[in-house]
Order: structure tokens, then C-alpha cells, then sequence
């Protein structure tokens, strides 16, 4: 079976000193796909933060690629730029399959779909609806019956059942990192300010916060799904023997919700004797923090 090309891009714009991160919410769609379809689908991965972005540059990039389906992560600021983008993409080939994800299309929803260039939006977590999207088009079939998606009935924009969330984390394959290498972002500012490495790479181990700021996203929901700690450990020992990552950054909304996880993985890290740093740009609860976990942490 000839592989179908899947282009994957994650829209950047600057706001305040925060630069681009590697996108894991892409990485962990590559990495879903390749679990339920082998290696159909031949991937490649567009950062506009990292990559000039102007229309002549996409325009090669869409010529040299020539994808069959492209899949966009934004968030609601980059909004413009998803619709820009989306129109160049189905100028370049109308037949080529257009699916918005990512925070945007949370606050959206179907209403996205007034833009005739996005085919699909897919809302809230994408690893299990992207993969039954995937094989309804396969099996040329209908898509109402897939969950969390956003699609076109009689022309127009309808929403399908919300998905659940997914309960057991345990059960994703790490991120696809071979797609890119986290080495060129660490010439851009990062969330956490400055690196003690000399590069880093991103990691989640919970989805979900239960606390409710007013200013804060809902894409995961409000109850704390954890990762185990083996989980996490192992996908530690990979970045850091593998791809020989020095630093990583742990971006749990609440890493330390559950303290005793937190231990034991720290525990598990401390007994390994691997040597890297830790960073955590988006912050700790100061609150529910216990005096032992920042011994283990430090």
C-alpha cells in the first residue's frame, strides 16, 4: 500500500518573551497514528516557529511534500494564521484533507468549520479521534459515529458526541521524537527563562488541573489524570540515553497534586543515577507542596 503523506504543523506567533517549544501535541498525534496504522502514513512535521513562514516558503514546502492530509495545532492568537495557512494548503491542492486541533478549536468548535479550507476540527484530545477520523476516511465511511469532532452535514458545520477523556495515560505511546530534533529550539527563549543545558525537551506527566482559574484553558479537563511513575521514568531513561537530552522540562499544569507519585519517581530517577536537570516552567503548587518533595527534587 502506497504511504499517505501527513503533514503536521504547528502555528507560532510571538507574544511577550516566550519562543517556540517542540510541539508534543503533534508528536503524540504522530505517535497515535503510527500505533493503529504502522508506517501507512509518512509524516513530517512544520513548525512556524522554528521555520520561515512567509507564503513563498509554504508554498515550496507544499509543492516538495505535496501531503494528502494536513493536521494544524493553535491556539486561539494564532488563529489568523491557521485560516491563512489552511486557504494556501487548499489552493495549493483542494483534494488535500485540512484538520484543525489543538486549544483553538476547544473555544471554537464547529464554528471553525465556516472557513471552507478546514474539512475537520477535532476538540480536546486528539490521539483516539484523529485515528477513527483516519480510518472512516480510509474506509470511505461516515464520520458522525467519531466523537470530538467537528465536520460538515449537508454543507453545514455539526458537532459529533464530546469525546471522554482519556483515562488511562499509560496507554499513549511516547511522543514521535524522531520527527524533529528538540536541538534547534534551544536558540529560542523557552518557558522557563534561561537553560543550565545545553538543550532540553518538554515533558507531560499529568493532563488535567482541578483547580478553576477564570484566565486559564479546558482542553484536559478538570480532574488530574497522572501518568504511573514507571511510565514516566521509562520515558525519561529514552530521552535521556537516546536522544541524549541534558535537561528536561516537566509542563504538568500541577506535577506535585500527588505527592507521593512525585517521590516515587524521584526515587526512581535518584536510583537510576542518570544526571540532567530538572526545570518546571509552568510552576509548582507552592500550597499543596510538602517540604520532602523539594528535598527530593533539589
Amino acid at each position: 500500500m502506497k504511504k499517505k503523506r501527513f503533514l503536521l504543523i504547528r502555528t507560532f506567533k510571538l507574544l511577550g518573551a516566550g519562543g517556540p517549544v517542540p510541539p508534543l501535541g503533534l508528536l503524540y498525534i504522530a505517535a497515535a497514528i503510527r500505533k493503529q496504522f504502522g508506517d501507512r502514513y509518512q509524516f513530517k512535521i512544520y513548525d512556524t516557529g522554528t521555520n520561515a513562514s512567509s507564503p513563498e516558503d509554504f508554498s515550496n514546502l507544499l509543492a516538495d511534500f505535496n501531503p494528502h492530509l494536513v493536521g494544524l495545532s493553535s491556539m486561539s492568537c494564532e488563529a489568523d494564521l491557521l485560516h491563512r495557512i489552511a486557504g494556501q494548503i487548499k489552493e495549493h491542492d483542494g483534494n488535500t484533507v485540512v484538520i484543525a486541533g489543538g486549544p483553538h478549536t476547544v473555544v471554537v468548535n464547529e464554528q471553525l468549520l465556516n472557513d471552507q479550507n478546514i474539512d475537520f476540527s477535532v476538540i480536546g484530545e486528539g490521539e483516539r479521534t484523529i485515528v477513527e477520523l483516519l480510518d472512516a476516511l480510509e474506509e470511505e465511511g461516515t464520520v458522525n459515529g467519531v466523537a470530538g469532532l467537528a465536520y460538515r452535514k449537508n454543507g453545514e458545520p455539526a458537532l459529533t458526541n464530546p469525546r471522554n477523556l482519556i483515562e488511562n495515560l499509560d496507554e499513549l505511546p511516547f511522543p514521535a521524537w524522531d520527527l524533529l530534533d528538540p536541538k534547534i529550539y534551544a536558540a529560542y527563549p523557552n518557558w522557563n527563562g534561561e537553560l543550565k543545558e545545553r538543550f532540553y525537551a518538554p515533558l507531560v506527566t499529568t493532563r488535567g488541573c482541578p483547580f478553576h482559574c477564570s484566565y486559564c484553558h479546558n482542553v484536559f479537563g478538570k480532574k488530574v489524570r497522572a501518568r504511573s511513575a514507571e511510565n514516566v521514568f521509562a520515558e525519561i531513561e529514552y530521552l535521556h540515553h537516546t536522544l541524549g537530552v541534558p535537561e528536561i522540562h516537566i509542563i504538568d499544569d500541577v506535577f506535585n497534586f500527588d505527592p507521593e507519585r512525585a517521590k516515587k519517581l524521584c526515587a526512581m530517577i535518584m536510583g537510576s543515577k542518570m544526571q540532567f536537570s530538572f526545570a518546571f516552567p509552568n510552576g509548582l503548587r507552592a500550597d499543596i507542596m510538602e517540604e520532602n518533595l523539594i528535598d527530593d527534587l533539589r
